[in-house]
């Protein structure tokens, strides 16, 4: 049972993460466009951390202040490095990072995290 809670609630996360951005004032982590920019449509290709595999191959779009998993939406915001997602149980902190062309995302909280390619 604790892993289907976790489970969820990492869908529900990630769901979060992937559909759009809001870019703050005084945020520096280019959502709003170019070569290292969240926005726009991303695939799960590796992944790290309990439960965490089971979104290999999950689709995440960043798109206007909203992210998609899988095409659940979810509203969120970028300060900096750091993505603050509004959760069906509250907010979810996940920091990001570009390396090699992926996106990299980790959950502050449970320590998950996803290696994503651009599509």
């Amino acid at each position: 049972m604790k892993i289907i809670k976790t489970i969820a609630i990492a869908v529900l996360a990630l769901g979060m993460f992937a559909c759009g951005s809001k870019k703050e004032e005084g945020s520096t982590d280019g959502a709003a466009g170019g070569s290292n920019s969240i926005e726009g449509t991303w695939k799960i290709a590796k992944a790290e951390g309990t439960g965490a595999a089971s979104f290999i191959g999950v689709s995440c779009k960043f798109e206007g202040g909203n992210m998609a998993v899988n095409e659940v939406p979810y509203p969120y915001t970028v300060s900096n490095d750091t993505i603050t997602a509004k959760e069906m149980f509250g907010d979810a902190k996940y920091t990001f990072k570009f390396e090699n062309n992926q996106l990299v995302v980790a959950n502050i909280k449970n320590g998950q995290k996803w290696i994503m390619d651009k599509q």
